[in-house]
């Protein structure tokens, strides 16, 4: 029978080393570097060690019908360059009759931001205890007779415990490291080992005067130990601490102390004593003992003393053939002893019940909350044990989880006094993911997705998932917006589909270079555009033929003719004061038949198809369409003093008046027109867009006739009278107006970015300069004879047109003259283009003459329609630099995907006040037929923009008062998601 025992104690050990380098720890969640898993004595124990980016905070181990939850103190994670490591023990309690030849566990870890490690899952192997006098094979184990013992035969098991016994070391304990951490807390680390197994390692804390203090006692340790005791809360004072191991065959260490002061310590703890009975007799003679909060066992009637006033846990030791009593919590008063008690059962008076024990697997499925009831009971997890039932048949059923196919119920037959074990197998439902990338221009750039954070995958790949909820996500691509994170649901055997759609994004220089710049840039701040500092304009220049009633788009670079419009339905309108505004498009007074007629940019995309054809019906050289067939002509606007209205042209029929002579054209900040008749004396603010009148200022009292006006920086509009020979500032916002007399007729009229109003005086050849400030007369300088159009370029100097010299006079912002340009044949208007030129048109012929103001030399003449007379803003420079301070970006995306629906469009950059930034877009598929144009709100979906391949957006950047320039940092175009 001692033999028997001897052999109960031998352990039979399964060490699984993961081990690898530290850096390859994964990047994100805690990973399990090594387990070691020890069966003994009824027992399993397990030691974990870890690598992890953050703390971890649980240990969770199942093994056999046991299934713990650790709490892993902070101090028990050690930090390295790769995060934290660290390492746990723990014992479980098992049952080796419920299993064959191996015990199954399962180990998994968390960190403090809810992330587990992967599944760790395996067997220990176990023995089966030898039943009582088995003694097969004995008599090939027996040999000569032990020493001391002559005569006697033996067994080889006999001589080999005498060896091993003879061979047999205490355990070893390393130096203890105090750890102070202040508040009185202490901690105790150290290291030990045994060659057998350690049972046990206790630490006991003295006073000076040896009185007890605490002590934490350590089970199921493994043959090596290496840790960090519980914290300690003590008082000041000086203070001993020993620390003993035993090994599995009861071999004691050498006592291991240190002596260390705590100061600043924790007030003396409130104290109480404990004291349990234990019941039968019998149970107390089989071993029964018990312990508190897991420390040393105790017998029945022991007084544990020193424990804290407070909560403690009381449990009882397991003996064979009895049921232990459960685990009980108490609560200690200090300066008392309080008493429990606790009834051992025996096996032989239990009633008539067996126990069941359901295994599930696979492990994930266990930790996907997998769970069995027994009879439709309480759901349990996998290795529980449901006791108590009655012998015979009964049912196990498992428990739905997404993700899984369960179990099938299954029928057991519960044996009286056994244990009946089964296992339910759950298998994974898959489904299928589809993911579609939009637009196909994004996916060219390389945007892809991937679920799970898994492979990244292209656009429209499938991947099989599991059943349930999944993460897709979309890479990064360059100068693109990847579309949000999105979580979709897997069903089982169904493919599910999603979208994600890329946004283009514009926000550096590169970028900013696809589209076409006017009057902004983005060299003074790299990647983003602000307003320029030089003037400039659209490349278009409009000149009136008004001996032919027509004028003429004319592109300012090549001199080519790109359109001639027709301004009425015969040839007598005489148009001319040819007006450009902010998109621009021209307006244009008909002086004899006392209309105004606008003309848009179909560069720009502001025509109109009226008749539906799909296209833009318009002329596209010198040959007119006929009067209300050309869908580039907008409206006719009739002054006629009583029978003002708009029209669409073709639509009045007659008749017309010469009474109000319209010529006084101004485009304003917000891009609306002001027409000021000559013979009339009125002025009309006419809607820029829809061409409605919406205010009409009589100025019949300061008996002003209007032949030219502009609107400066500050909204006031100018206007020069030839007759009365003044200038008439008009406050459009109160309709308050004065005359300014100048001593000249007032003709030509101009003006710079700083303030200056330019009036030329024609036949009295004199040039003025008035502060529009102020309202006061700088200065007059004499010019050359018939000066006429004015016009001022980006250097401040002032270029005259002079109809009975033929020449151009230039002078600097100061009135002095710096050269006279000769080669022209009756001179009326000059305006400046794009580029900085100035353009000079002749009313004494038919050609149009450009000047380049670094030689003062004409480089370009081209013979345009008839005679021109005209001298107003031929270019729009004047509206979008001097009215206001106006810029344009715009840019054409290509989806590459026909017909793509169009989802919003926003953009970043600070906006001073005064200060705004527009944005407006129109769809294509074929870049001829375009949608109407639609004004963009920073990041709501677009409404009237119709699918198509091709986006076009135009971006403003406008100061409506004050100096300070908006911003554009970015923009993005997004397509909608299907």
């Amino acid at each position: 029978m001692a033999k028997n025992l001897t052999l109960k104690t031998l352990t039979l050990a399964l060490i699984l080393v993961l081990a690898s380098g530290l850096s390859v720890f994964a990047k994100e969640k805690p990973e399990i570097t090594r387990h070691d898993v020890q069966y003994l004595d009824r027992k399993i124990s397990v030691t974990v060690q870890w690598q992890s980016p953050n703390p971890v905070v649980f240990v969770r181990i199942s093994a056999g019908q046991d299934q713990r939850d650790i709490k892993v103190d902070e101090y028990d994670n050690r930090r390295n360059q790769d995060g934290y490591s660290g390492e746990v023990s723990i014992s479980l309690n098992v049952d080796p009759r419920l299993y064959q030849d191996s015990i199954p566990y399962v180990i998994q870890i968390e960190d403090d931001i809810r992330q587990k490690s992967e599944v760790l899952t395996g067997k220990v192997k176990v023995f089966t205890p030898k039943e009582k006098d088995d003694d097969w094979g004995k008599e090939r184990l027996t040999g000569p007779a032990p020493a001391g013992q002559p005569g006697q035969q033996g067994d080889i098991i006999d001589k080999l415990i005498g060896v091993m016994e003879r061979h047999d070391t205490p355990p070893t304990v390393d130096k203890i490291n105090v750890a102070l951490m202040g508040g009185g807390n202490v901690t105790f680390s150290t290291k030990a080992i045994d060659d057998k197994g350690l049972r046990e390692l206790t630490f006991k804390v003295f006073e000076a005067n040896a009185t007890p203090a605490g002590d934490q006692t350590l089970t199921g340790l493994g043959k090596i130990w290496q840790g960090t005791s519980k914290t300690f809360t003590l008082a000041s004072g000086t203070y001993k601490v020993v620390a003993q191991a035993v090994d599995t065959a009861g071999n004691t260490s050498p006592e291991r102390s240190e002596t260390f002061t705590i100061t600043g310590g924790a007030q003396p703890q409130q104290a109480g004593g404990l004291i349990v009975s234990i019941t039968p007799q019998n149970a107390i003679t089989a071993g029964g003992q018990w312990r508190v909060d897991g420390g040393a066992w105790k017998n029945s009637g022991d007084n544990a003393t020193g424990l804290a006033a407070g909560q403690h846990t009381v449990d009882f030791k397991d003996i064979t053939g009895w049921t232990r009593p459960a685990a009980q919590t108490l609560t200690i008063q200090a300066n008392q002893t309080t008493t429990a008690s606790g009834a051992y059962v025996e096996i032989a008076q239990l009633p008539q019940v067996g126990t069941l024990s359901v295994t599930i697997t696979p492990a994930e499925a266990v930790f996907a909350s997998a769970q069995w009831n027994v009879d439709g009971g309480a759901w349990m997890n996998s290795g529980d044990n449901a006791t108590n039932l009655t012998g015979g048949q009964h049912t196990v059923n498992f428990k739905d989880i997404t993700g899984w196919t369960k179990p099938a119920s299954q029928t057991v037959t519960i044996q009286v006094n056994q244990t009946t074990t089964i296992s339910g197998a759950y298998t994974k439902t898959s489904g299928f993911l589809s993911v579609a990338i939009l637009p196909q221009a994004a996916i060219d750039a390389g945007g892809q997705w991937r679920a799970d954070n898994g492979t990244w995958m292209k656009s429209g790949d499938n991947v099989t998932l599991s059943e349930g909820t999944h993460t897709v996500e979309f890479k990064d691509a360059a100068s693109w917006v990847k579309p949000a994170v999105q979580t979709v649901t897997i069903k089982a055997g169904q493919t599910s589909s999603v979208s994600g759609a890329y946004g283009r994004l514009y926000t550096i220089d590169k970028d900013f270079d696809e589209g076409q710049m006017v009057g902004v840039e983005h060299q003074t701040v790299k990647d983003q555009l602000q307003l320029s500092k030089t003037s400039t304009t659209l490349p278009f220049i409009w000149v009136p033929n008004s001996n032919e009633g027509t004028i003429s788009k004319v592109d300012s670079r090549t001199g080519a003719e790109l359109g001639r419009y027709r301004t009425g339905p015969g040839t007598n309108g005489s148009p001319s004061r040819t007006t450009v505004d902010l998109k621009g498009n021209c307006w244009v007074g008909n002086r004899a038949t006392g209309t105004a007629v606008k003309v848009g940019l179909d560069e720009n995309g502001q025509c109109v198809d009226r008749n539906g054809n799909g296209k833009i019906d318009t002329s596209t050289g010198s040959q007119p369409l006929a009067w209300g067939d050309d869908e580039c002509v907008l409206f006719e606007v009739l002054l006629s003093v009583g029978k003002e209205n708009t029209y669409v042209p073709g639509a009045y029929k007659g008749p017309y008046d010469s009474a109000p002579g319209p010529r006084g054209v101004a485009i304003d900040a917000n891009n609306n027109v002001w027409l000021g008749t000559y013979g009339t004396h009125r002025f009309y603010y006419v809607d820029g867009s829809s061409g409605r009148i919406m205010k009409t200022l009589d100025v019949t009292s300061a008996n002003h006739g209007s032949y030219g006006a502009v609107v400066d920086s500050a909204g006031i509009l100018w206007s020069a009278d030839i007759g009365n020979r003044n200038v008439l500032k008009l406050n459009p916002a109160t309709g308050a107006h004065n005359v300014i007399r100048l001593g000249h007729m007032a003709y030509g009229i101009g003006l710079d970015k700083n303030n200056h109003l330019f009036v030329a005086g024609w036949t009295d050849n004199k040039l003025s300069r008035i502060n529009t400030s102020t309202g006061q007369i700088e200065w007059t300088k004499a010019g050359e004879s018939g000066c006429r159009g004015v016009a001022v370029t980006n250097d401040g100097d002032v270029w005259v047109a002079n109809s009975f010299s033929n020449t151009v006079t230039r002078f600097s912002n100061n009135g002095d003259k710096k050269a006279s340009i000769p080669g022209m044949n009756h001179p009326t208007g000059v305006a400046v283009d794009a580029d900085g030129k100035v353009w000079v048109v002749n009313n004494g012929d038919n050609y149009i003459k450009r000047i380049d103001p670094a030689t003062n030399k004409i480089d370009l003449s081209k013979a345009v329609g008839g005679s021109h007379y005209g001298y107003s803003d031929m270019t729009g420079i004047v509206a979008r630099s001097s009215t206001t301070k106006l810029g344009t970006w715009t840019v054409l995306f290509d989806s590459k995907t026909d017909a793509v629906k169009w989802g919003s469009v926003s953009w970043n950059g600070p906006e001073a006040q005064g200060a705004v930034i527009k944005v407006r877009v129109r769809s294509s598929n074929d870049q001829k037929t375009w949608s109407v144009w639609e004004d963009a709100v920073k990041g709501s979906d677009l409404k009237a923009t119709t699918g198509g391949r091709y986006l076009q957006a135009e971006v403003t950047l406008q100061v409506m008062s004050g100096e300070i320039s908006p911003v554009l940092n970015d923009i993005t175009v997004k397509v909608k998601q299907n």
